[in-house]
C-alpha cells in the first residue's frame, strides 16, 4: 500500500515545480516545528505518568521518556506497528510496570488521541470555510469526522464497560477458559488479564480520564501548531485552523496498513487534505516530503537511538521478554536487584497468553 500511495502522490507532479517550491523554504519556522514536535513527545510522557500507575504509584519521567522514544523509533523502523508493544516492553524493562498494564494504558491513550483529534477537527470545521461537498478519498469530510467520533466514543464506552464488568468477565473467563487450561498456564493467563484490567483503570476514574483527555487536547494542539509552522515554512498560506484538519486527515491516513515510517500514507494524506484549501499538488508534495522526514522521522529516530544507548537496551532484545532493569528518577540503572524471577514470570505470561 505504501508504494501505491507514494506513486499516486507523485505520479502527476513535476519535479522542477517541487524544486522551485523548495527554494522558498524558510528555515526558522521549520526549526520551530521540529522543536514543537519534540515538545509534544515530552507531553506524551507526562500524560503517560497520569495514565500508567501500577498499584497507584507514579512512575519516573525519564524512564518513561526513554520507553516512549524507543517505542516511537520502533514504529518508524520495524514492521507490523510494533511500536506500542516495544514501548510497553521498554517500560517494563526500565520500571516495574507490568507489560500488560502498560499495553492497556496505551490502548486508552490511542482512544483519547482519537477523541482529541476529532474534537479539534470539529472546532476547525466551524472556524474555517470548507465546502460542504469537500471529500477525502471520496468520503465527505464532515461524515468522516463524525464517523471517527462515533467510533472512538464507542471504543471508550466499551473499555469502560469492560472495566465496570471486570468481576463478571473474570468469572466467565474462569469457567470457560481458566479451568480448562493447565494449572501453570491458567495462573499466568489470569495474571495477564488482571494486569490488562489494571491498565484500563484510568477510564474508570473521572478525574484521571478527564486529565488524560485534557493532555491529549494539549498534545494535538501543540502538534497542530507544528503543522501550521511547517506550512508557513513552505510558503503555504492557509488559515491557522486548517492545520487542525490537515493533522486529522494525516493521522487517519497513517492508520492504514503501511511500511515502517508511514511513507506513502503521510504524503498522500497531506496532498488530499491540502487540496481542500486549494493548495496544488506540487506545493503539497514540496511540504509533505521534507516535513515528514525532518519533523516526524529524523528527530524520532535520533531520540530513539539516544534512548537505546542511554539504557543499554536494543530493539532486538525488546522483542523478547527479559528481566527488568530498575531505573530511578535520573534514569541510571541500579546495579542490584534486576528481579530476574519477576522478569521470567512476565515473559512466560506474555508467551503463554499469546498461545492461549
Amino acid at each position: 500500500m505504501s508504494l501505491g500511495l507514494l506513486w499516486w502522490t507523485l505520479h502527476d507532479v513535476s519535479v522542477n515545480a517541487v524544486v522551485e517550491h523548495l527554494r522558498e523554504t524558510r528555515a526558522l519556522p521549520f526549526l520551530c516545528a521540529v522543536v514543537l514536535a519534540v515538545f509534544a513527545q515530552v507531553l506524551r510522557v507526562v500524560r503517560w505518568q497520569v495514565n500508567l500507575r501500577p498499584e497507584g504509584r507514579r512512575l519516573g519521567f525519564l524512564p518513561l521518556f526513554y520507553a516512549t522514544s524507543i517505542g516511537t523509533l520502533a514504529n518508524n523502523v520495524l514492521p507490523a506497528r510494533a511500536g506500542e508493544f516495544v514501548r510497553a516492553y521498554a517500560a517494563r524493562s526500565l520500571t516495574d510496570a507490568p507489560f500488560f498494564t502498560g499495553l492497556a494504558s496505551l490502548a486508552v491513550e490511542r482512544v483519547m488521541d482519537g477523541l482529541a483529534l476529532v474534537t479539534l477537527c470539529g472546532v476547525a470545521l466551524f472556524a474555517v470555510e470548507v465546502s460542504q461537498d469537500a471529500t477525502v478519498a471520496g468520503v465527505s469530510l464532515n461524515a468522516l469526522t463524525g464517523t471517527a467520533a462515533v467510533v472512538f466514543v464507542a471504543v471508550l464506552a466499551g473499555l469502560l464497560g469492560v472495566l465496570l464488568l471486570r468481576r463478571r468477565l473474570v468469572s466467565i473467563a474462569d469457567v470457560m477458559l481458566f479451568r480448562r487450561l493447565p494449572e501453570g498456564m491458567s495462573r499466568r493467563v489470569q495474571g495477564a488479564l488482571q494486569r490488562l484490567l489494571e491498565g484500563l483503570e484510568a477510564v474508570g476514574s473521572p478525574a484521571r480520564a478527564v486529565a488524560i483527555f485534557a493532555w491529549s487536547l494539549v498534545i494535538w494542539a501543540v502538534n497542530a501548531l507544528a503543522v501550521w509552522l511547517g506550512l508557513v515554512a513552505f510558503s503555504i498560506s492557509v488559515p491557522w485552523a486548517a492545520a487542525l484538519i490537515v493533522q486529522t486527515v494525516i493521522s487517519l491516513g497513517i492508520a492504514l496498513p503501511s511500511s515502517p515510517g508511514f511513507f506513502g500514507p503521510f504524503e498522500a494524506a497531506s496532498r488530499v487534505s491540502l487540496a481542500l484549501f486549494g493548495v496544488g499538488a506540487s506545493r503539497a508534495v514540496a511540504f509533505a516530503l521534507p516535513f515528514h522526514l525532518g519533523v516526524y522521522f529524523m528527530p524520532v529516530v535520533i531520540l530513539g537511538l539516544w534512548s537505546l544507548a542511554r539504557t543499554d537496551l536494543s530493539l532486538a532484545g525488546l522483542r523478547r521478554a527479559r528481566a527488568p532493569a530498575r531505573y530511578d528518577q535520573s534514569g541510571s540503572a541500579e546495579a542490584a536487584g534486576r528481579a530476574e524471577c519477576s522478569g521470567k514470570s512476565e515473559a512466560a505470561d506474555v508467551e503463554e497468553a499469546a498461545h492461549a
